[in-house]
């Protein structure tokens, strides 16, 4: 059972600062390997860290619609991966915890929410969309894309919207909230950073406060209200 809100919350309430400072500074290693490796293949196409938008969806659209084996393989490693490093990163916090990407983005949502450190909602977005892109139908370009805006924020962390805009533009069909109009990502990149925020907060947040609220009783301290008012 993934653990509760609660039960994190209860257990890190006196090392929040501690613990979110000391993930803060290693989530830059998180899938390192994997970035790596997909600059290598991407390099032929594109530069990830330089390119602009319009190149790297070009490169990224290229690059998933061969049947190319060292993407094949490396589509198939990204979740796997990017839970062992995230657990490495998140050990102290999370060992009492059942390992896996369902408790570390809750875990680090979290500790965004008692200390308001933004590195680490930039990157639990990112984590979300990886998350996503292990879906049953999602195909090989998702996890790609998912990793590309991973590597994106590795390499330009003053500009989050922009990897941000990748994972979401990459992953758009498995979105709960799309955009209005789907737009090419070049053209309006903060429309697709909007939808990964939006769908994280429809998919993780929410989720996280109903818990929180049920189990500090203030819904039904709310019901009960309403009820008294009616009357």
């Amino acid at each position: 059972m993934v653990a509760s809100a609660v039960a994190i919350v209860n257990q890190l309430t006196k090392k929040f600062d501690k613990i979110t400072d000391e993930i803060a500074s290693n989530l830059r290693y998180v899938g390192l390997e994997l970035t790596q490796t997909l600059e290598e293949i991407l390099l032929d196409v594109e530069d990830l860290a330089q390119a602009d938008l319009k190149q790297l969806a070009s490169g990224l659209r290229r690059l998933t619609q061969t049947a190319d084996r060292k993407i094949t393989q490396l589509a198939k490693e990204i979740q796997e991966q990017i839970a062992d490093d995230l657990a490495k990163v998140v050990a102290e916090a999370s060992k009492e915890f059942e390992k896996g990407m369902d408790t570390y983005i809750k875990l680090l949502h979290l500790c965004h929410l008692a200390t308001g450190n933004q590195i680490l909602l930039n990157y639990n977005l990112v984590f979300y969309a990886i998350k996503l892109s292990s879906r049953s139908e999602a195909g090989i370009a998702e996890p790609i894309y998912a990793l590309a805006a991973l590597a994106r924020l590795q390499r330009k962390p003053e500009h989050p919207e922009e990897a941000h805009a990748i994972a979401a533009y990459g992953l758009r069909q498995l979105l709960p909230v799309k955009p209005l109009k789907e737009l090419p990502l070049e053209e309006k990149p903060e429309i697709w950073a909007y939808a990964l925020r939006a769908s994280y907060a429809h998919d993780i947040e929410a989720k996280i406060n109903g818990e929180l609220l049920t189990a500090w009783g203030i819904t039904k301290a709310f019901a009960e209200l309403e009820e008294e008012e009616e009357f």
